[in-house]
């Protein structure tokens, strides 16, 4: 139930970070609302950036960054708000798909409310805005939604993370119906086949938030733990529960493999095989590749085939590496830079 509690508290954060945005972009264009908050989160990302790349990602910072930017644009949000609020004209099948699209952000906000799994987890995603608010910068690239991620990670956590990569989904609802009306109102369209398309995407929208919401009611519920949520769900959660257990928050894992597993829980810090690093089949250039990367360990998927792999494992385990794990997918094998050659 802890999550059912927390849940209240960041949708109300969702709620100022989107009313930040929309005053942020309406101050720099007279857009629409829809427009002015993509644009205002745009701006939130390239300062986040610019705040990774002096090391200044630090909750502090933000809470002082956010206070400034509401002081700027709060004239302009109330504003806005007094427009919502005013008489509008609208048919009854509007107010209608309006409670139904409404319902569905909800839905859609529930459902991503939980630990990131795979498939529509953000793993991937989220492994570098976890390295940017751990070591509070980042002197290399991330994508804009990444650099929001990592806002939401340090002010907040990964929860909230989630909840704004569920609304980013629901902004991308409103670009949808917001070009349909462009469309008809610069190519025309009848009212019946505007009515038609706007209640499928409005349906379809329903229907897609549905799946999500109700595979993490138990979650939120408290029925189900987070560990056992994470397990039924996690296809490398042994693995990441031994590698947490027993390698330094300081190894280095590199993937031989193209799979990423689950990277975002591991305490250990992962990272892909650089260009060729794969195909290498001479012993001695592949430990002077590792040395030089500072590998301490190695993970390699078994699915992977000779032509991907050109290492000599038999000759690497009576030399270099040592098997710490194996399971069906991966062996984690530890790196040993001592020349043990007279053992093959």
């Amino acid at each position: 139930m802890e999550m059912m509690r927390t849940l209240p508290v960041d949708i109300l954060w969702l709620g100022f970070i989107a009313c930040l945005s929309y005053g942020i972009g309406n101050a720099l264009f007279s857009l629409g609302p829809v427009f002015s908050v993509c644009l205002g989160l745009a701006v939130l990302s390239a300062l986040s950036y610019a705040l990774a790349r002096y090391g200044l990602v630090y909750s502090m910072i933000y809470y002082i960054l956010f206070l400034i930017l509401m002081a700027l644009t709060w004239k302009r949000i109330f504003s806005f708000f007094k427009t919502c609020v005013s008489p509008q004209d609208i048919t009854r099948l509007e107010k209608a798909l309006f409670a139904v699209f409404a319902a569905a952000a909800l839905l859609i906000l529930a459902g991503n409310y939980a630990p990131p799994t795979e498939g529509r987890g953000l793993i991937a995603d989220l492994r570098v805005p976890k390295m940017i608010a751990e070591s509070h910068g980042w002197a290399g690239f991330a994508g804009p939604v990444q650099m929001l991620y990592a806002m939401a990670l340090c002010v907040r956590g990964v929860l909230f993370a989630k909840l704004l990569h569920g609304f980013l989904w629901i902004l991308t609802a409103l670009l949808l119906y917001h070009g349909l009306g462009y469309w008809r109102s610069r190519f025309g369209m009848k009212q019946g086949v505007y009515t038609a398309v706007l209640t499928g995407i409005v349906a379809g929208f329903f229907i897609l938030s549905l799946r999500p919401a109700a595979e993490n009611l138990p979650l939120l519920a408290g029925r189900v733990s987070r560990e056992d949520f994470l397990r039924s769900r996690l296809r490398f959660y042994d693995l990441i529960e031994f590698a947490n257990e027993n390698l330094s928050r300081s190894a280095r894992v590199v993937l031989a493999g193209t799979l990423d597993p689950d990277s975002y829980y591991w305490n250990a810090e992962t990272e892909a095989p650089g260009p060729g690093l794969l195909e290498e089949i001479d012993l001695g250039a592949l430990i002077r590749r590792l040395r030089a990367q500072r590998i301490t360990h190695v993970l390699v998927f078994k699915d992977l085939s000779g032509a991907e792999l050109g290492w000599n494992i038999p000759r690497l385990e009576a030399t270099h590496f040592t098997k710490d794990y194996e399971d069906p997918k991966v062996i984690l094998y530890r790196v040993d830079y001592l020349d043990n050659s007279n053992k093959v």
